[in-house]
């Protein structure tokens, strides 16, 4: 987070981190078609997610940063076609799955904290809100940025047969990663031939998956539900 130059402090500059940015670079580039298994831990608030080409117009106080040339279609597709398994990790509050009145609160709270950082005195800070007044309207455009971040984190680890969770306290940490390592070494391998066995690569449509324990439906499992062929 970084404020804006000169004297007056107003903006509040979001997503100089590049998350979703890597998670794209590491899927085309690093994740090769060669048999192994990857496994991504992509841990991000989900902050860049609001400045991808495809999402809502984010030139507002609280985004001030270029479009990037790719969206996050882009990045599910990348993530369908691989065969990594993505781990999401979000070190912030859950903003999904909350009443209106209660992610309104909570974004209240992650707003103060965010732009009373950007202060070196209680009375600078004092200043500053008193001259650009805390809104309910600017309190839900900003929940509503951070809480699309963190459904398309979640998002893409789903499409890989992974799971999010959220570290919202340090101490939560070796718990999250606990439950991850203890998730690998339970996954299976399945393979199967397609009967539809047209040529691969970009145009070939998306693949739907549905898999179950014979004579167990009572049975959750999870995984991938769709993927799209190698290129």
């Amino acid at each position: 987070m970084t404020a804006g130059g000169g004297g007056s402090r107003t903006a509040v500059f979001h997503s100089r981190s590049l998350q979703f940015s890597a998670l794209f670079a590491a899927l085309r580039e690093l994740v090769k078609d060669d048999g192994s298994r990857h496994i991504i831990i992509f841990q991000t608030d989900g902050d860049e997610a609001p400045t991808l080409r495809d999402q809502p117009d984010a030139g507002d106080y609280v985004w001030n940063m270029p479009r990037r040339n790719y969206g996050l279609g882009d990045i599910y597709a990348a993530a369908q076609r691989s065969n990594a398994m993505i781990y999401t990790i979000i070190p912030s509050e859950r903003l999904l799955g909350l009443s209106p009145a209660d992610l309104l609160s909570r974004g209240r709270l992650m707003l103060e904290r965010m732009e009373r950082a950007r202060f070196s005195s209680e009375r600078d800070y004092e200043n500053y809100i008193d001259a650009h007044p805390m809104s309910d309207a600017k309190v839900r455009l900003f929940t509503a940025r951070f809480a699309s971040g963190q459904d398309a984190a979640r998002r893409v680890a789903e499409l890989t047969g992974g799971w999010a969770g959220y570290l919202e306290r340090p101490e939560e940490a070796s718990s999250i990663y606990q439950d991850i390592l203890s998730d690998m070494n339970r996954r299976y391998v399945i393979g199967y031939y397609p009967v539809d066995t047209g040529a691969s690569g970009r145009g070939m449509r998306l693949r739907h998956l549905k898999v179950t324990v014979k004579a167990h439906p009572e049975y959750i499992l999870r995984g991938r539900d769709s993927y799209l062929p190698p290129d």
